[in-house]
């Protein structure tokens, strides 16, 4: 591929609230190469599509999003009237229509999204190239590598932190 890559990051977020629905719409109907969504476990265990470890910033909501259940995360309205949505909402919207980047977030998020990716790669409806995982914690990351070593991983890091220690 000599061309670069148009990544939607959380969607569309310059047009839609990022990370929801109507973020990844935008983005798929500006016909991007892919798009980043980032994702929690929250409380009851499902993995939902959010950037901030606290609802306060997004949402009509306050306290920690991975200390919320799904169902008291669907009674939240987050800024511009969406809700937050599951993965799975957002995987079943691109359907393999572009590549998907996701990035781990929170604790213990690897096993899940492993379990969920897996589902969407068994039924044809992404290619394992058009998956992406990636994270700043790098525990979550080498977790869920084990399980999936066909998938391609994105080791995220800050200024102060040294890439290559993430690789040993």
């Amino acid at each position: 591929m000599n061309k670069p890559l148009v990544i939607g990051h959380r969607g569309a977020m310059g047009y839609e609230t990022e990370n929801t629905l109507a973020s990844v719409r935008k983005a798929l109907e500006l016909n991007v190469d892919g798009i980043e969504v980032d994702v929690f476990k929250c409380k009851s265990g499902e993995i939902v599509a959010f950037h901030d470890k606290d609802l306060d910033r997004l949402t009509d909501g306050e306290g920690l999003i991975e200390d919320k259940t799904f169902d008291e995360l669907q009674a939240l309205t987050v800024n511009g009237g969406h809700q937050i949505p599951l993965l799975k909402d957002i995987l079943n919207l691109v359907n393999g229509q572009c590549l998907i980047n996701i990035e781990l977030k929170g604790t213990d998020t690897a096993n899940n999204v492993s379990k969920i990716v897996n589902m969407y790669l068994e039924f044809d409806m992404f290619a394992e190239e058009d998956i992406i995982i990636s994270s700043f914690n790098w525990e979550e990351l080498e977790s869920f590598h084990k399980k999936n070593k066909n998938l391609s991983i994105g080791v995220l890091t800050d200024v102060d932190q040294d890439p290559l220690e993430a690789l040993q």
